[in-house]
Formats: structure tokens, sequence, C-alpha cells
């Protein structure tokens, strides 16, 4: 595609997030509909739909464009190059997930962000088809693996002395941000959710630290 049409298209597509954004602050997002950008854009719908299928991808495209996709994989970076106790370094690297979380929600796309997971905790499909290509999603489960491995290492070494299989631990863990994650959508609601994020992931480094066989320190 030459560049002044990639170009053109690019200018679209911000002008339609942009739309989408205003949308937003006017009301919940269960409530905006396909019709409700086109006339904020001001766009026919066939202008609408040839940069956007539906709905979800705007939402979609609204929420990664707000998520930097390395600052929690460099987060966790950083922390395993410390000279740490292992424990240390395990509750530090759960409580960045949280740390992550929280400074999320107070963008646009934080906001949207948690009406998606609450628009869609109950189906499914759209889970399914929509949340894993989030930024967001991706990130998490990055860390989680990381997080794993660097755990799995250290049971290799005779550092943790797991009460539990590891792979409980892993579903015990995957579960629980996951959890925590849709909980958070809801409690941010409220306004509560800061300190929940960061009670409720304390509480997990714990747990799993306990599992491991030893305790935060």
């Amino acid at each position: 595609m030459p560049k002044v049409h990639e170009d053109y298209a690019a200018n679209k597509r911000n002008f339609i997030i942009k739309c989408a954004n205003e949308a937003f602050l006017e009301k919940p997002l269960y409530q905006i509909t396909m019709r409700d950008i086109i006339v904020k854009t001001g766009f026919s719908q066939g202008t609408i739909y040839r940069y956007y299928s539906n709905v979800d991808e705007i939402f979609l495209d609204s929420v990664n464009r707000s998520t930097p996709p390395d600052v929690l994989e460099t987060a966790i970076g950083h922390l395993f190059s410390l000279d740490k106790k292992e424990a240390d370094i395990v509750f530090e690297s759960i409580n960045a997930m949280g740390d992550y979380i929280k400074k999320l929600q107070n963008t646009v796309g934080g906001k949207i962000l948690f009406g998606i997971l609450v628009l869609y905790a109950f189906d499914q499909q759209k889970k399914e088809s929509v949340l894993q290509r989030l930024i967001f999603r991706q990130s998490l489960d990055n860390a989680q693996s990381r997080i794993i491995g660097y755990i799995r290492q250290n049971i290799e070494k005779g550092v943790f002395k797991p009460i539990i299989p590891l792979e409980e631990i892993i579903r015990f863990t995957q579960a629980a941000v996951d959890g925590i994650s849709t909980d958070t959508a809801i409690q941010s609601i409220e306004d509560r959710s800061e300190t929940y994020i960061s009670e409720m992931f304390a509480t997990l480094a714990k747990a799993i630290l306990y599992f491991l066989g030893t305790a935060e320190e």
C-alpha cells in the first residue's frame, strides 16, 4: 500500500478511536454501539466498517493503543537481575503485576479495558476471541510464565521445596490472576480498586510462597 494511503488509513483509525474514547466518557461501555461511533465521527457506515468490522474491534484497538507492550516484562526482568533472596524476588514479581494493573486503570484505555472485562466476563466466545488479543492479557500471561520459569529453576536448585505439585501452583496462580483482574473491573466502579489490587496481589504472593515451602520475611 502506498505511504499516502497508509497515512490516510492511520488518520481515519486515529479519529475513530478518538471518537470512541469520547463516547466512552459519556456512557458505560456496554451501552456503546457502532451507531454511536458512526454519529460521533460523522463518517458513513461504510467508512467505519472499512476499518473496523465491529465495535469489539474498536474497543480492542483503543485499549491496545494505551497499553505499553513491554512495561511489565521489563519490570520482571529487572527484578530477576537483583541480588536478593529468591523468595523476595518472587514476592516482588507477583506484586509487579498488581502495580501494572493499577497504572493501567488510570488511563482511558484502562477504563475501557475493565469495562470489557466486565462486559465479556460471562460470554465465553467473546472472552476467548477478544481478551486473548489484548496486550494487557498477553503481558500478564508472559509475566506469569517468566515467574513460573524462575520458580521452576529454583525448585531444581533446591531453593524452594514445594508442599504441593508445581502444576497445582501454576493453575492456582492463573486462576487467581484472572479472578483479581475481573474483580478489579467491578471494584473500579466503586473507586476502591487500587487498595483491592495491592491487597489481593500481596495475598497471592504470600500464598504462593507458602506453597513453595517458604514465606515472605
